[in-house]
């Protein structure tokens, strides 16, 4: 996700991952190695991933959202 973007705020605040600029191949670098470096929080980050993944962008959640918006479109 780019630096600043709604999903590196996401990442970022969630601890999910780490958000680099996709024009700052040092940044890429910088993360990758640091997550090498670390591979607990590495491990850590990827279930608190998985966890907000499974919970934010499920199929079911995604279609609670479609059924929500096409709810508002229609009755509006």
């Amino acid at each position: 996700a780019d630096y600043n973007s709604e999903y590196a705020k996401e990442i970022n605040e969630n601890h999910i991952g780490i958000a680099c600029s996709y024009n700052n191949p040092e940044q890429v670098v910088d993360a990758i190695l640091k997550l090498y470096n670390n591979r607990d929080e590495a491990i850590e980050m990827g279930i608190r991933g998985y966890e907000y993944g499974k919970v934010r962008y499920s199929r079911s959640e995604n279609m609670k959202k479609y059924n929500e918006l096409f709810f508002r479109l229609t009755n509006q």
